[in-house]
């Protein structure tokens, strides 16, 4: 077919043309409307109320954005419940929250704010453009969830992430029951600031020859140094002494101090 100036050649094949191009371009300055926030499958499948969470993984968080064009989603770590050591190419949901100028006591309105993402070359992954530092999400703990919910912020990340907020800023918690397992070990249930409850495990350490023993067998918590830390190493921090064997219930109700690591652990 002639068109007076230009020769087309009908053919219902696309024309063979090397479109690597596409993806060896970076893309910078997409300003993204952030409509979702949600646990990934697999991190909302692993972890707690609590926050506790196998070591190994790693929690993430799944954002969805639009755009005048599209929508699309990309993972960010939830850095308050990891170490400081990551990455720092590594997405973090504090930097987004913190890039939508967003403050931590009205973090439920990253809904529908905007932020800048740019994609590297060779890549389809989607970062955050020049993040800003991650605020002070401590205030988190004078609220209480339900002041956060809001529609496309998925209420069980509010809930872990509040609880966990408190629960941290707080640092205790209460024993609140205890099993003893065929008189070697004792799984003590502990109840955080947000009633949420995690157990720990000590043993019952009893050695009658040992000249630094109590007259009820037990070690003496001090001698020999670096010894496991124990049920009445518990009992002595819960209560200020070891109780008799009628008073092991003397400890319920008492509180202790707790610290994170992945789960809540009794600082020792």
């Amino acid at each position: 077919m002639t068109d007076g100036k230009y020769t087309i050649e009908p053919d219902n094949d696309p024309p063979d043309r090397n479109l690597d191009f596409l993806e060896a371009r970076e893309i910078n300055d997409v300003e993204a409307r952030v409509s979702s926030i949600q646990f990934t499958e697999d991190t909302k499948g692993r972890i707690k109320p609590n926050g506790e969470r196998p070591a190994p993984s790693t929690p993430k968080v799944r954002v969805d954005f639009e755009t005048e064009k599209t929508s699309f989603s990309s993972d960010f770590v939830f850095d308050p419940l990891v170490s400081d050591d990551l990455n720092e190419d590594d997405n973090r949901f504090t930097s987004l929250v913190s890039s939508a100028y967003v403050e931590w006591e009205c973090f439920n309105d990253i809904i529908g704010s905007s932020v800048k993402l740019r994609s590297p070359y060779n890549t389809t992954r989607v970062l955050i453009q020049n993040p800003l530092s991650s605020h002070n999400y401590n205030v988190l703990s004078q609220f209480e969830p339900t002041y956060f919910y809001n529609e496309g912020l998925s209420e069980f990340f509010v809930k872990v992430f509040v609880n966990w907020v408190k629960n941290r800023s707080y640092g205790r918690a209460e024993i609140s029951d205890f099993e003893v397992r065929r008189g070697e070990r004792v799984k003590v249930y502990f109840k955080l600031k947000s009633s949420d409850v995690f157990t720990s495990t000590f043993k019952i350490q009893r050695n009658e020859s040992n000249s630094d023993t109590d007259r009820f067998g037990m070690f003496n918590r001090r001698e020999p140094k670096n010894r496991i830390y124990d049920f009445w190493d518990l009992c002595e921090d819960a209560l200020g002494f070891i109780p008799g064997d009628s008073e092991y219930d003397r400890i319920i109700g008492e509180e202790v101090p707790v610290f994170y690591r992945a789960k809540w652990m009794v600082k020792k």
